[in-house]
């Protein structure tokens, strides 16, 4: 009997959908004028020209759950190791549109360089649009971007990172706290997440100590609970990483240690484990005797997990704008922990990151 000596299917999870979907050879798509549109490689002349167009080409994916729209995969996709998937957990009002569109405009500055890696966009036209609609009018305008408010998680951007021999995409998924109630595409994403930026938001846990916030101090962060509690079930919280990022953290630049921490200059080319653990024992002081204990489940519930100040604007806006502009501050660290607690940067130092 002839033994069966094709190799198996290979499935990938896919960057927006988070199926796992079998990767195959099939029609491939170019985006012409926002439509996608077939076309065959062989009749595109020279290799040089070939070689662009696949680069810049597309697969539709097959969509198996149906609980999403139509939506395109980059061919080149599957040629990178297994994605890297981090998400951005809190509340709507938490700010973490901001400090996804300050981290990845420090990316994009290639700030990861020194540190040995390499960072390059896994789709070009949809990172050029996040850069466009979130990066520029934040940073670039100072213009303050809408609330995260939908009932999907869908990938911000992804992309293509080279470190220690390894390229692999990373996709960062920006969600409303509301989405981790839900069933179906909101437990693929935790099932498959690597590591989660919990942004915590000073003014709903820690009012009393911000300036001008009248309202009470809530009892818990219902995204924080939730994504934990799910965590648990699925017996995922040995695989997945977590930083806990004390945002707006310029409301708090006279209160210490956040005001210590806001001055120091984020690490270039090499991390400081020691430095990482005195932030997070501050911030997690800072938490603890002021009444959010709720906030720290992250840190107690993981193996491995820090704490960081941050800052995405930097000032407090007038309106719906900043006059002197964005100015973030440390909005690196979550990312930089998180990179070296997933071993994705290379070396020593990288390995004793996260308790």
């Amino acid at each position: 009997m002839p033994r069966n000596t094709e190799p198996p299917e290979r499935l990938v999870s896919c960057p927006t959908c988070l199926d796992a979907i079998p990767w195959r050879d099939g029609t491939l798509f170019e985006l012409v004028g926002g439509e996608y549109k077939p076309f065959a490689p062989g009749t595109i002349k020279g290799a040089e020209k070939l070689r662009d167009k696949l680069r810049t080409s597309y697969k539709l994916c097959p969509n198996p759950s149906d609980d999403t729209t139509e939506h395109y995969i980059p061919a080149a996709y599957a040629q990178y190791d297994d994605p890297l998937l981090i998400g951005l957990v809190g509340t709507t009002r938490a700010g973490k549109s901001h400090l996804l569109a300050a981290m990845l405009a420090e990316v994009e500055s290639q700030a990861l360089q020194p540190f040995g890696v390499s960072a390059a966009a896994l789709d070009i036209e949809r990172h050029k649009a996040f850069m466009n609609i979130y990066v520029q009018q934040f940073i670039g305008r100072g213009n303050l971007l809408s609330w995260t408010a939908h009932n999907l998680i869908e990938a911000a951007d992804a992309l293509i990172l080279t470190a220690g021999g390894r390229t692999r995409v990373m996709s960062f998924f920006d969600v409303s706290g509301e989405d981790f109630t839900q069933s179906g595409r909101h437990a693929r994403f935790l099932a498959a997440a690597h590591g989660l930026i919990f942004v915590a938001d000073p003014t709903l846990a820690v009012p009393g100590m911000v300036p001008g916030t009248t309202q009470p101090a809530h009892r818990r962060d219902e995204a924080f609970g939730a994504v934990m509690d799910r965590l648990r079930l699925s017996g995922a919280l040995s695989d997945v990483a977590t930083t806990i990022a004390v945002a707006k953290s310029d409301l708090l630049r006279f209160t210490p240690p956040a005001d210590r921490w806001l001055r120091e200059p984020v690490p270039h080319g090499t991390l400081d484990p020691a430095a990482i653990e005195a932030e997070s024992r501050d911030a997690y002081a800072f938490l603890d005797a002021h009444g959010a204990t709720a906030w720290l489940r992250p840190f107690h519930d993981v193996k491995r997990s820090t704490l960081h100040f941050v800052s995405a604007m930097g000032a407090n806006p007038r309106g719906e704008s900043l006059p002197r502009g964005a100015r973030p501050k440390r909005v690196l660290m979550p990312l930089l922990s998180l990179l070296a607690m997933t071993g994705v940067l290379p070396g020593p130092a990288a390995a004793e990151v996260g308790w």
